[in-house]
Parts: C-alpha cells; sequence; structure tokens
C-alpha cells in the first residue's frame, strides 16, 4: 500500500506531536521547568532533603541493617504495598523512641530503601539538620530554608527541586516551634 504525501505529511506530524507530548511529560515528572522554589534556598532545600540521610539510604539494605544501626524497635507495623505491575511489596514502619524510620522492601529483591523519616525530638543525631531541631522556631527555619512550598500553618512542605520523584521535608510546628520533622522519599 502506497501513502500519499498529504498522509506522509500526518503521520510525519503526528509522531512530531507525540514526541513532543512525551518529552514534556517527562520534563514534568522530573520537575524540568517547573521551579518550585526559585529561591537563593534551593540547593539548601535539596541538601536537607538528601544530606540528612545519604549516608544510610548507600549503606543499609535490609531491615536488619536498619535495626542494627538504631537498635529494637519499640514497635514495628507492617502493610502490603501493591505496585502500578502488581507487585506485592511492603513497607515496614519501625518506631524508636523520638523516630519513626519507613522502609520499602521489594518482595523480588529482598532489600529495602528509606521510604520516610520522622524525628519527633532531639536525641538523634541528623548531619544536615545543623542548627535547626525540634523546638526551633519558624523564624529560623525561614532563615536556614526560607519560605516553604506548601504552608499550611502548623505544617511547612518543602519540595526538593533537583530530584527526579516527589522528594520532600514537612515540619509540624506547635505555635510557632518546631514540633516533627518529616522526610518523605520516592522510591524511584
Amino acid at each position: 500500500m502506497r501513502l500519499s504525501n498529504m498522509q506522509r505529511f500526518w503521520i510525519a506530524f503526528l509522531l512530531c506531536l507525540l514526541v513532543c507530548i512525551c518529552r514534556l511529560s517527562a520534563e514534568h515528572r522530573r520537575g524540568e521547568g517547573v521551579q518550585t522554589q526559585a529561591s537563593p534556598f534551593a540547593a539548601k532545600i535539596d541538601e536537607f532533603i538528601f544530606g540528612s540521610f545519604r549516608d544510610i539510604r548507600e549503606t543499609y539494605q535490609t531491615r536488619a541493617d536498619f535495626e542494627r544501626r538504631f537498635g529494637k524497635p519499640i514497635s514495628v507495623r507492617k502493610r502490603p504495598f501493591i505496585t502500578q505491575n502488581g507487585d506485592h511489596d511492603t513497607v515496614y514502619e519501625l518506631v524508636f523512641r523520638g523516630i519513626r524510620v519507613d522502609l520499602y522492601e521489594s518482595a523480588e529483591s529482598q532489600r529495602v530503601s528509606l521510604y520516610g523519616v520522622l524525628v519527633t525530638d532531639n536525641r538523634w543525631n541528623i548531619p544536615s539538620v545543623g542548627t535547626l531541631h525540634i523546638g526551633s522556631t519558624k523564624q529560623d527555619l525561614l532563615m536556614l530554608l526560607g519560605k516553604p512550598d506548601t504552608n499550611k500553618n502548623t505544617e511547612w512542605k518543602y519540595q526538593c527541586n533537583a530530584c527526579l520523584g516527589d522528594e520532600n521535608v514537612t515540619f509540624t510546628f506547635s505555635g510557632e516551634r518546631i514540633r516533627s520533622i518529616h522526610w518523605e522519599f520516592d522510591l524511584d
């Protein structure tokens, strides 16, 4: 079957359009072209999110590794996590005094990834936190990281700027003081 010039034109046009849509979609997912924090604080926010647990994310690969690092948890909660591919994976919530560590375990590899960390007191030494700690003020936070991407009065969220996924840190307040710090990491 032979195609006319007009049919070839429309096929080429539709293919180009499809490529453009795919590129824009990929850029949007990676955050390119979308600046959530257009400020000099962007690099500090990213370092705060990633630097806090860089060594732990790169070193610990099993739930036992995390328990050796943090000690025996006060409690462990296990919940199913069904992926887009239909895999039946698991999320573990390991609760210790002043910190909750959320681990994602792949059923296929049996390895875990750090999925989230919630800190509620100052007994844990977290490197990138620096001068911020539970009890610091909103003003302290503004001076270190700038304005939040989401401000719900008692909860401020900062999105990672250079991340491919949805990586963020959320500060919860009691009055003007930080009550908890919650890091969430994307699984991709």
